[in-house]
């Protein structure tokens, strides 16, 4: 089973994110957080596989979150979930172990579950696709030229 933490500090964000993935029956959301310092908490105590990270959040944002959670589970693929994924916001979050940013847009969801099907087929090594590769897609299709990833 893959284990998910989804970290976000809207409730309505959280649920939809977790019924998404739920539907894949090889997934378990293994933990929720409302903001960065939550995160670090579960995340250490969890140990996930993936993380889902809002990049604006209180008391502690993503890009500060990332980089704790990096040192803490470095084998935790890091998404950033942003309202608007700039190549400034993505260059920062490289930096702090983001393995993708994506954006909130109308295919957010669909983006954030093609990202975790890639990254865990290059990890099980069932794939010669790459995260680069779905940043070039249609948008109506997944990610927009918007979305960044590394």
């Amino acid at each position: 089973m893959t284990k998910i933490l989804i970290v976000d500090d809207s409730a309505q964000v959280r649920m939809a994110l977790r019924m998404c993935l739920r539907m894949n029956k090889d997934w378990i959301v293994c933990g929720e957080a409302e903001n960065g310092r939550a995160a670090v908490e579960l995340a250490a105590r969890v140990k996930p596989d993936f993380l889902l990270l809002d990049y604006s959040m209180p008391e502690m944002n993503g890009l500060e979150a990332a980089r704790m959670l990096s040192a803490l589970v470095p084998e935790c693929a890091i998404l950033m979930f942003a309202a608007f994924a700039t190549p400034q916001l993505t260059e920062l979050a490289k930096a702090a172990g983001v393995r993708a940013v994506l954006s909130k847009d109308v295919n957010g969801i669909r983006s954030v579950i093609e990202a975790i099907e890639v990254i865990a087929s290059i990890s099980l090594g069932t794939s010669n696709a790459s995260l680069s590769s779905l940043a070039t897609q249609n948008p109506l299709g997944g990610m927009s030229e918007r979305q960044s990833v590394n």
